[in-house]
């Protein structure tokens, strides 16, 4: 959702388009609207029909075709430019199985570029599937480098004294470890800013939930997120297979 607060591979995908947009035409197609960037900028925004889809294909001519999502990535553009987040399904996290590796080896063959975010990433990649990749790292938005944070107490809800974990919940980002006998919890309230993706997620979302000492936050402004982050005594990542992110380059 390109006007949602969100961590990760998807704010990737929104630098990458206002990037894009500066020397091409962008159009970014969501599960619910197609959005026009020029810029870095939003132009307009319409609500995603069937007709309005099969208009937007036919009236315009891609030269590339930029996707994240697996199963957007079939549809059959030359041009296909795979933004590959991490290589989970060729570790102890990867939650689909051989489905999912056969069709991501499909879709890095078919692509005429790939996109990782790290060098450690790249030459993964290289090792399973054979392919070079081009790596684009992540960028920090304006906000970040030059808010200046005046009121410390704008969030009234979280209490002085807390840790903070910016991590949407799935197994593999290591939620559960911090309940694990950690003496933090005694002298410090957890705050945790991210969405549950699938049932498997939700349900570790729910167990956090049964500690009173945990707060979670599904959606802030990206200057509500400096604020918390801000207040924060520390943070914390303690996900088990994890690059050198978004959310960490922001909480520094």
């Amino acid at each position: 959702n390109y006007f949602t607060q969100i961590t990760g591979a998807s704010k990737r995908a929104k630098n990458l388009s206002r990037c894009l947009s500066k020397n091409n035409k962008i159009f970014i197609l969501t599960s619910n609207m197609t959005i026009r960037l020029k810029n870095g900028k939003v132009l307009y925004k319409k609500k995603n029909t069937f007709f309005s889809i099969i208009s937007l294909f036919l009236n315009q001519k891609f030269d590339y075709w930029f996707c994240d999502n697996i199963k957007w990535s079939f549809i059959p553009f030359k041009g296909l430019v795979f933004t590959l987040h991490d290589m989970k399904e060729w570790t102890e996290y990867g939650r689909v199985g051989i489905l999912k590796k056969i069709l991501l080896f499909i879709i890095v063959k078919k692509a005429k570029y790939l996109i990782t975010v790290s060098e450690d990433q790249r030459k993964i990649i290289k090792k399973y599937l054979k392919v070079n990749s081009y790596v684009f790292f992540n960028a920090i938005s304006k906000i970040w480098l030059e808010y200046r944070l005046k009121n410390k107490n704008t969030l009234k809800k979280v209490e002085n004294g807390y840790i903070i974990y910016v991590s949407n919940f799935t197994s593999n980002k290591g939620h559960l470890n911090l309940l694990k006998k950690n003496p933090l919890l005694n002298r410090f309230k957890i705050v945790l800013v991210g969405s549950h993706i699938d049932k498997s997620s939700l349900l570790i979302k729910k167990n956090l939930l049964k500690y009173k000492n945990v707060k979670i936050y599904n959606d802030l402004s990206e200057s509500n997120l400096l604020q918390l982050i801000a207040n924060s005594s520390f943070a914390v990542f303690p996900s088990n297979y994890e690059g050198f992110g978004m959310p960490i380059l922001e909480t520094i």
